[in-house]
């Protein structure tokens, strides 16, 4: 018996190391690039027999514009300097890739150095992996530091008066009975406060609605179709969208219109 249960030992303990070797990110785009010229990151995820929540960050040292390609059923979220990529439940296979185009719209170094981080549970563990990258961006394409700068602060600011409207339109009605709401998320399953705090930040508070049998995650109720439509687009979360309401009802955008024209004919008369 005891001949026995070092021989299983013996078999098992190779496999165990090789799974935790196999879990990796590899990363794969040009080489050399222009400011504010389009290009495409691949990303192949080897995440080996792991299962559950796990999340997939990639962060940039400046504002990036980026577009999804392939997300492998995650959750994608794209903010002014990172991307995440997150899963409620991995899919089963072993392999998953990922891909995104991805635009500067300034920079003056260089080199831009990237990190991909991918944070997953086991054995109720948080574990992180990370990978290191970089692109060159071709010299004649440089821009000036005070012109990189002035680009930077231009952002900065759209999106701090972005942010203020949206929340001031939170906080204040316009229409009567008639609000909008943006849907972040439809799921099978409910999720946790770790991952409500990954999608948004603690400024908007996300609420849940049950809808046959499908957990439905939204923010609002926003008075304004304008401000939700930028808030949709503030958020950065890929497939969010705006739902009109009326007297606690959902209802389609063209009679959401039709109902703020009757509302504000019955404000004048």
């Amino acid at each position: 018996m005891k001949t026995l249960y070092i021989f299983t030992l013996a078999l098992f303990l190779p496999l165990f190391f090789y799974a935790k070797t196999e879990i990796k990110i590899e990363t794969n785009t040009i080489q050399e690039i222009g400011v504010n010229q389009e290009f495409i990151i691949n990303i192949k995820l080897n995440k080996a027999d792991i299962k559950g929540f796990a999340k997939l960050e990639v962060k940039f040292p400046c504002d990036v514009i980026v577009k999804p390609i392939e997300y492998s059923s995650a959750l994608f979220i794209a903010k002014s300097k990172y991307i995440k990529f997150i899963w409620v439940e991995l899919p089963k296979c072993e392999n998953i890739n990922l891909s995104f185009s991805v635009k500067f719209p300034y920079y003056f170094k260089r080199k831009i150095d990237f990190l991909s981080t991918f944070n997953f549970l086991n054995d109720n563990e948080t574990h992180v992996i990370s990978e290191n990258n970089s692109i060159l961006v071709i010299p004649e394409l440089l821009i000036s530091a005070d012109k990189s700068n002035l680009l930077k602060e231009q952002i900065k600011l759209s999106n701090k008066e972005i942010k203020r409207r949206i929340l001031f339109d939170l906080n204040t009605k316009l229409y009567k009975e008639i609000v909008f709401r943006v849907q972040i998320a439809a799921l099978n399953n409910n999720i946790n406060q770790q991952l409500l705090q990954e999608l948004i930040e603690n400024e908007f508070e996300i609420k849940e609605e049950l809808i046959n049998g499908i957990h439905k995650y939204y923010i609002g109720n926003f008075y304004s179709l304008e401000v939700a439509n930028m808030f949709r687009d503030y958020c950065g979360i890929n497939g969010a969208f705006v739902i009109p309401y009326y007297k606690s009802e959902r209802i389609t955008i063209s009679k959401s219109r039709e109902l703020i024209k009757i509302d504000a004919l019955s404000d004048v008369y």
